[in-house]
């Protein structure tokens, strides 16, 4: 959902849940909404698949934004709907590094009191300066013989490395999954920058969101149960 829309959009939600499969809820802001083509793609044969995100609002209970006057009661709405749908795994994304993600505690203790026994947090997905294209550019302009590097270090923002870190660490003693996008994008090279030759094969669109392969990529390498 974009900034001024608030939690009454999701009620233009058709949610088609199929009796024979599991339920993932993923909860969110732009950076869960970028993870859905890829959990489409690789657990809908097992799982329905719900979408419940929003631009700039975190997956945290009781978080006043400023920029974001309706996250709080948007991610209330999100928390009653879980306790309604009773989801078997529900995912929670952001782009981390704008928020106190700390705070995300409180989503947690709340989902297990409703009953939740499977969460996973997804960390923060490679941040590039300006845009991944941008960089991409000025690494071939750059470069003497004019490659385009399909994994790099140039470019990048490193604070998402630091939080990386930091969360994998507190999300493992709240005793919950943590996923690590940074972990399976990036090694000591750098961090993967395209799945192909053509433009629309590149893993990110801007600074961060991924694209639909890059998404697919990613998802297709979580734990599948």
């Amino acid at each position: 959902m974009d900034t001024d829309q608030d939690y009454t959009t999701f009620n233009s939600c058709v949610t088609r849940v199929d009796a024979r499969k599991k339920t993932l809820l993923l909860w969110g802001d732009s950076h869960a909404a970028h993870l859905y083509p890829g959990y489409q793609a690789v657990f809908s044969d097992k799982f329905n698949i719900v979408q419940r995100t929003a631009s700039g609002c975190p997956p945290i209970i009781n978080m006043e934004i400023g920029r974001r006057p309706n996250c709080k009661k948007i991610n209330d709405y999100v928390i009653s709907e879980i306790g309604r749908l009773r989801p078997d795994k529900v995912v929670l994304a952001a782009h981390w590094q704008e928020y106190e993600w700390k705070q995300i505690d409180a989503s947690i203790i709340q989902l297990r009191k409703i009953g939740i026994a499977s969460i996973d947090v997804v960390g923060p997905v490679p941040q590039w300066n300006e845009t991944l294209p941008s960089q991409m550019y000025l690494y071939f302009k750059s470069d003497p013989l004019h490659r385009v590097p399909d994994r790099m270090e140039f470019g990048l923002d490193r604070t998402f490395l630091q939080v990386d870190v930091a969360m994998s660490q507190f999300v493992n003693k709240l005793g919950v999954n943590y996923l690590s996008p940074a972990g399976l994008l990036c090694n000591e090279a750098g961090c993967i920058t395209r799945f192909g030759e053509t433009s629309d094969s590149l893993s990110a669109w801007d600074d961060a969101h991924l694209t639909s392969i890059g998404s697919i990529k990613l998802v297709s390498q979580f734990p599948k149960d």
